[in-house]
């Protein structure tokens, strides 16, 4: 799910995360990579909209690593887990993000 958690809103995550949880199977894997709270705010979760290249209104759920681990650690087992920035560089931007692998519990 790269660049797709923070594209939703935060109860369609906890759904499709669910409904992962139902479906995957012991040895898949499950990979989430999404912009943090880091360095944008203290929140341990927050909705931002911005002016962007695809419109006016750009919206985007961030999330604070604990919060999220948190969230995950319900339904997952966290294989591996990075936070920082350097990771998804794109024009000029380097935001702080947040990279998960998950696991079957």
């Amino acid at each position: 799910m790269r660049f797709f958690a923070h594209a939703i809103e935060e109860s369609l995550l906890d759904q499709l995360l669910e409904k992962i949880c139902e479906l995957v199977i012991d040895d898949e894997l499950i990979f989430i990579e999404t912009r943090s709270t880091k360095g944008s705010s203290e929140l341990e979760k927050c909705m931002v909209n911005f002016k962007s290249s695809i419109g006016e209104i750009h919206f985007r759920m961030l999330y604070s690593l604990e919060y999220l681990r948190a969230k995950v650690e319900k339904n997952f087992t966290i294989i591996e887990c990075t936070e920082g920035m350097g990771l998804a560089v794109y024009e000029g931007e380097d935001p702080f993000v947040i990279r998960l692998v998950l696991g079957k519990l």
